[in-house]
């Protein structure tokens, strides 16, 4: 009895004594350095300090007039002590002064808060410059970037969740493309946390994939080192059957296994034995897989090793990219596929749908076959289910690698500025010279150009008389204004069509204006009435100002030339002229639709489409109107598809001697007035004129798009300087060049530099 009080003072002190030790503890926070981890350590300590009921004394909430509260001694003491013990001792020469835990933090905030200019653009270029490759793992990456926004907001620099969302995308390279794709066309707002969590569910995915194995491959990791055993089967009913949900054996071995198909996957892989040059599509190959090296381009040497699905291994002896022609497309450029790993023990070559889906693309499978879609839904790839394997639909070899030089009716279709084909078949008729073509033009052939630029409804009946010789009427209209400028600085395009030979001549403006017009007309005027030596008789406009003012009016009066203008808001009756207006619009839109050139050069292709249109057949007559405003029936061997790359001869008073001869540039039109071609010079971004070119490739940079195969051969054209231009038949000849050279023949009996000698003609290469 006499010991129950001792024993009673020896419990309360060892209970006070945990107490004491409970209050005391530390949490395992890295001590405070220095600036590197102040951010993190203040993070730490604060919610620390608030998980022990002690930040109030740090950071008291002010009372309601302003003033500070009291704060307990006690809670004091202890915020100030955990403070300083997670400091580190080199730390400690801060807070020595500092008699309570505001005081101790506001010390240390002094000394390691840094607000400054130079912090923060330290930090931003952190921020902009971190990237997926530099930091090695999506995870590391990840944090950097979160981790530096949050630095950054820490000292005062705010910066929206939009804007951390956006940098990380940024920093993905451009195999993540197909879901920032996904991202944008999904309507969800970006935000840094919604980015965060794909980027890592993305790698989540990636990860098990790889660890799958997949049906077909899957990347060797293990470089030699023995896989690890599988667990022993439980002792009793054994293991449980995925199959027939059985005990006592595996889905492997179960006897109600159906036996497999001789042709089917496991089988391809080890029993094909034949390179027949057929594509597989797997969806389990990692990488696209080829027998043999003889179909790619840019090979080179790799090492490595892949593992078959019967855990068989096999080396990778190469690397390479291949074309593929898909049957269904035989007309589109072939498709480029890169990365292809050359494996000589595969058994058939493989095309990984995970690549194919990577780079944008929807791989479709159904019981028919497996179709493969562009990211415009357009179908680039088709295959057939052979044998339970779905099989790539190629061009035969023989019919894939076939490029006769042969000029089509199409070709010609397009080089005439989408002509509709049955003029191109009434010109190859005799109506031009220097147009022939192979096959037949079929009218009911379907051009994607066309319709983007000339689809338009049905059109209304048309009933109205021709004037019988040239002059007698001339229609005129102005077309604008056009949304961009013209490399010229014009907006509207005038018109003057004779209704007789239905030849037009268009006028380019930069204003809308009485002045502008008259000027225009009276050019048209005295330069048709020299030309043809007739006179003016009837003009027909619409009723708009720029045609009914006294300035146009009073000079018709003195000329005796009768007005004729349409009823207001009835352009019908000035239908000649709003129809012309439409067909250099539509001509000239399709030009620059297959050229892939902006809109400014809307006057160049309009211009282009006027020289055509006079050079294309007419109703109501079996001439050309530029035969008969001119007399002379046009040649068009020299007519090339607008937009085409070229090739011009630089003078040499222009260039030094180790200079280039020649620089490349794009065909914009031909120029009547100085029988030259008219080029865009990308370097000097201005229109050129030149004579002496070489057409490298026509057809332009919407080649690629378009559902025609330019067909190319190269011919040497002598121009004889002297003649009439255009040139005519009998002044081109096949040149003498080597099967397979690209160079050009140099069969000319003169020395081009030679000033001294007389050049009557000149040589030069181009492509038909």
């Amino acid at each position: 009895m006499m010991n129950a009080p001792g024993n009673s003072q020896q419990v309360g002190d060892g209970a006070a004594a945990q107490r004491v030790h409970s209050s005391t503890s530390l949490p395992s926070i890295e001590r405070l350095v220095g600036r590197e981890n102040w951010p993190t350590w203040k993070f730490a300590v604060q919610t620390f300090l608030e998980l022990e009921d002690l930040w109030e004394a740090v950071k008291p909430t002010p009372n309601a007039d302003g003033t500070d509260p009291a704060v307990d001694p006690l809670k004091d003491r202890r915020a100030r002590g955990k403070i300083i013990l997670l400091l580190d001792p080199v730390n400690y020469v801060h807070v020595r002064e500092a008699k309570t835990a505001k005081e101790a933090w506001s010390k240390l905030e002094s000394a390691f808060e840094d607000t400054g200019l130079t912090r923060k653009v330290g930090l931003l270029r952190k921020l902009i410059t971190a990237s997926l490759a530099t930091n090695g793992s999506m995870e590391t990456y990840v944090n950097t970037i979160v981790a530096t926004a949050h630095q950054l907001r820490g000292i005062g620099f705010d910066i929206s969740e939009e804007w951390i969302g956006t940098l990380l995308l940024a920093g993905l390279p451009e195999e993540y493309r197909p879901m920032v794709m996904a991202l944008e066309n999904s309507g969800t707002a970006i935000t840094g946390d919604i980015v965060k969590t794909k980027l890592l569910q993305e790698v989540r995915v990636s990860s098990s994939s790889s660890s799958a194995a997949g049906a077909a491959f899957s990347s060797n990791k293990h470089h030699g080192r023995k896989p690890k055993q599988a667990d022993p089967p439980p002792q009793g009913k054994g293991p449980k059957c995925r199959r027939c949900q059985k005990y006592g054996h595996i889905a492997r071995e179960c006897p109600q296994k159906e036996p497999r198909n001789g042709n089917a996957w496991c089988t391809v892989l080890s029993a094909i034995s034949e390179d027949d040059g057929n594509w597989y599509f797997d969806s389990g190959a990692s990488n696209h897989f080829s027998r043999t090296e003889s179909s790619l381009e840019n090979v080179r040497r790799h090492g490595g090793t892949v593992v078959a699905a019967n855990r068989g291994s096999m080396e990778v002896v190469a690397k390479g990219s291949m074309k593929l022609r898909p049957e269904c497309c035989p007309e589109d450029p072939p498709i480029e596929v890169h990365e292809v790993h050359v494996i000589p023990e595969l058994s058939a070559n493989l095309l990984s749908v995970n690549q194919i889906v990577q780079r944008g693309h929807t791989v479709t499978f159904t019981t028919d076959g497996v179709t493969v879609k562009n990211p415009e839904g357009h179908i680039i790839a088709t295959g057939s289910r052979t044998n339970g394997l779905f099989k790539l639909d190629q061009l035969p070899p023989t019919k894939a690698l076939a490029c006769a030089p042969v000029v089509t009716a199409d070709l010609w279709h397009r080089r005439m500025g989408h002509i509709n084909l049955n003029s191109v078949q009434r010109l190859r008729g005799g109506l031009v010279s220097g147009l022939e073509f192979s096959d037949v033009a079929k009218k009911d052939e379907n051009c994607r150009i066309c319709a983007l630029g000339k689809l338009s409804r049905l059109p209304f009946s048309n009933v109205g008389s021709r004037a019988t010789e040239l002059l007698e009427l001339v229609h005129s209209d102005i077309c604008g204004p056009m949304e961009t400028d013209s490399l010229g600085g014009s907006r509207y395009y005038l018109t003057f069509i004779d209704d007789k030979s239905r030849r037009i001549s268009v006028y380019f403006l930069a204003e809308k204006s009485a002045e502008n017009v008259f000027k225009a007309f009276e050019d048209f005027r005295r330069s048709a009435e020299r030309q043809t030596g007739k006179k003016l008789k009837v003009l027909r406009t619409d009723n708009g100002k720029e045609f009914t003012n006294k300035l146009l009016g009073d000079h018709l009066k003195r000329l005796g030339v009768r007005h004729q203008t349409s009823v207001d808001y009835t352009p019908e009756q000035n239908g000649l002229a709003e129809r012309v207006n439409r067909t250099i619009v539509e001509r000239a839109r399709c030009m620059l639709y297959e050229a892939n050139l902006p809109k400014s050069f809307w006057a160049e292709a309009a211009a282009t489409a006027v020289y055509l249109v006079n050079r294309s057949p007419t109703k109501g007559h079996d001439k050309t109107p530029e035969e008969m405003w001119s007399g002379k029936k046009p040649s068009l061997a020299h007519v090339r598809v607008f937009g085409s790359s070229v090739m011009a001869h630089i003078p040499k008073q222009k260039r030094k001697k180790w200079d280039a001869k020649a620089h490349e540039c794009i065909l914009t039109g031909f120029d009547e007035d100085t029988k030259a071609y008219r080029l865009w010079d990308p370097k000097a971004k201005q229109v050129i004129k030149r004579r002496d070119v070489s057409f490298i490739r026509e057809g332009g940079a919407a080649q690629a798009a378009s559902n025609v195969k330019p067909t190319e051969a190269r011919t040497t054209i002598r121009l004889d300087l002297d003649g009439e231009f255009p040139w005519e038949p009998a002044a081109c000849e096949r040149a003498p060049t080597e099967q397979g050279s690209t160079e050009q023949a140099t069969a000319t009996p003169f020395d081009e530099d030679d000033s001294n000698t007389a050049i009557p003609w000149v040589l030069f290469q181009m492509t038909l």
